[in-house]
């Protein structure tokens, strides 16, 4: 029920008889029909069907690819001419899970082939969000399910394809901003130095090595503005600042979303609205849908903001003009903190 495709050449020796072994030639030429000293020569490709089997010949390794689509229709098909698209499937109890990626730096649609059949869900790796595709982007034909996606740069987009009749969740009703509530500060500041927290294997010191550093103990202002906290006395802060502050929002029409917008944040925020965690942000965009966790009236967020050891490194003058691979670190890389602009935004249908 197997598979064999020889590529180049087929193999004459064996390890128990050396060179030339008559009996794995015998086994070659019931497989191919021939030992393919020929069709290697010429360049012919061949298939042979052995029961639910096959063995086949390619002349080179250029060949193979379009051999293989002979009798394995290919997973996943793409647009003629596609680069830098990749994709990866795993089957799990409750389906075929497809990841697509879009390894490009600009945005694109595409018309992809997937080899199951199934009820098409796209799922949102940041949220967890699960939804249908729209009417006309996905349908199921004799030979698999054709997809149409939007892919934004360099995004990676789960497929998760259900067995065929479950009814997939239909695509959210497109919302439109309403109302935006900015968010401009100052914020009350305070800062938590987890360099010092004993019970993390990061509880480490430089001094131990000899090394001295060049600047003052961390002194964190009360109140800070969005931006970069090294402005603000802390360039050589690695750790978790907590950014804290009030708003207020009216009373919100049925079935309206509050959307915080961090705008950009080095490097990673958890956010807390009235003292409930509302979510974890570690890449752009840094949004989080916090409806559930507002009312009426005047509510406290809480963004607590960590940054990477950058800064904590720089502060050292044994450091001072390395490379990156040797523990340097830019001024690039030293920008830390809310950088904002942080906004409310209203979202609702029109």
């Amino acid at each position: 029920g197997g598979t064999v495709l020889f590529v180049g050449s087929v193999p004459v020796h064996t390890s128990e008889y050396g060179a030339d072994d008559p009996d794995l030639a015998k086994l070659i030429r019931e497989l191919l029909g021939s030992p393919c000293s020929q069709p290697a020569d010429a360049k012919t490709k061949l298939w042979r069907s052995h029961g639910k089997g096959r063995a086949g010949f390619a002349p080179t390794v250029d060949d193979v690819p379009a051999m293989l689509r002979e009798v394995v229709p290919p997973d996943v098909s793409v647009p003629p001419g596609t680069k830098e698209f990749f994709a990866w499937h795993r089957q799990l109890d409750g389906g075929h899970l497809y990841l697509l990626f879009n390894r490009t730096d600009a945005s694109r649609t595409l018309e992809l082939a997937l080899a199951v059949r199934g009820q098409a869900e796209r799922w949102d790796p940041l949220t967890g969000e699960v939804c249908g595709l729209p009417p006309g982007d996905a349908a199921i034909t004799p030979q698999g399910t054709r997809l149409r996606l939007e892919f934004a740069a360099q995004e990676l987009i789960p497929i998760l394809l259900r067995p065929e009749g479950s009814a997939a969740p239909p695509p959210p009703a497109p919302q439109k901003v309403l109302k935006q509530i900015a968010v401009p500060g100052p914020f009350r500041f305070r800062i938590e130095e987890t360099l010092k927290r004993p019970h993390l294997a990061w509880n480490f010191t430089q001094e131990q090595d000899g090394w001295k550093s060049t600047t003052q103990p961390v002194n964190a202002p009360e109140t800070i503005p969005a931006g970069d906290w090294s402005l603000h006395g802390l360039a050589a802060f690695s750790g978790i600042g907590h950014y804290e502050t009030d708003f207020t929002l009216d009373a919100l029409p049925e079935g309206t979303r509050v959307v915080l917008d961090l705008g950009r944040v080095a490097v990673s925020a958890e956010v807390f609205v009235n003292d409930a965690r509302a979510g974890l942000v570690v890449f752009d965009p840094y949004r989080i849908d916090i409806t559930r966790h507002v009312h009426p009236g005047r509510n406290r967020l809480r963004v607590a903001v960590a940054n990477t050891l950058a800064n904590y490194y720089s502060q050292f003058k044994e450091l001072l003009n390395a490379p990156n691979s040797a523990g340097g670190v830019t001024l690039e890389q030293r920008v830390s903190g809310l950088l904002g602009p942080v906004t409310l935004k209203v979202m609702g249908n029109e």
